[in-house]
């Protein structure tokens, strides 16, 4: 089996470059621990302080990911606006949610796709969240403010912070 040197740099002093040779204990931990790894990247935790959350991290800003995600977020639009059965099998209030934000959740969607520049894996794992949480804001009737503040809150992490 091959070695892979991963370097990452450093965000905080002293700046530089700090590598990891990964192993394959951190590529498991990378995919069998993805939610835990995002919850340390949505409270802030550097992905270069340790080698499974800096791979998480790598996978999480890739152009897949990304694309995915926006894909999924334009679907979320487009099923509110079709009336989807997913929205109507939940209260039609979802529906009136969600286009409430429709143009956010599309500016998120949009700085996701490849061509809006480098984002964040805070904010990526944000969106993540914000998709699959079935008791979030995105899925929980009555959580208008929350939703939008929760959009706001990806669209924040998306930028890279220098």
């Amino acid at each position: 089996m091959s070695t892979l040197i991963l370097l990452a740099p450093t965000a905080g002093p002293p700046e530089g470059v700090v590598g990891f040779q990964v192993r394959l204990r951190d590529r498991l931990a990378a995919r069998l621990h993805a939610a835990r790894l995002d919850r340390q990247l949505v409270r802030g935790v550097a992905p270069e302080t340790d080698a499974a959350l800096l791979l998480r991290a790598e996978r999480l800003i890739s152009p897949s990911t990304r694309r995915a995600l926006a894909r999924d977020l334009r679907r979320v639009i487009r099923d509110a606006r079709g009336g989807h059965a997913w929205l109507e099998a939940r209260i039609p209030a979802r529906k009136r949610e969600i286009m409430e934000v429709a143009d956010e959740l599309d500016e998120l969607a949009s700085r996701l796709d490849m061509d809006a520049g480098p984002v964040a894996p805070r904010g990526v794992a944000l969106v993540g969240m914000l998709l699959t949480d079935g008791c979030g804001p995105l899925y929980v009737t009555g959580a208008a403010g929350h939703l939008r503040a929760a959009v706001e809150r990806a669209i924040e992490g998306l930028e890279p912070q220098v």
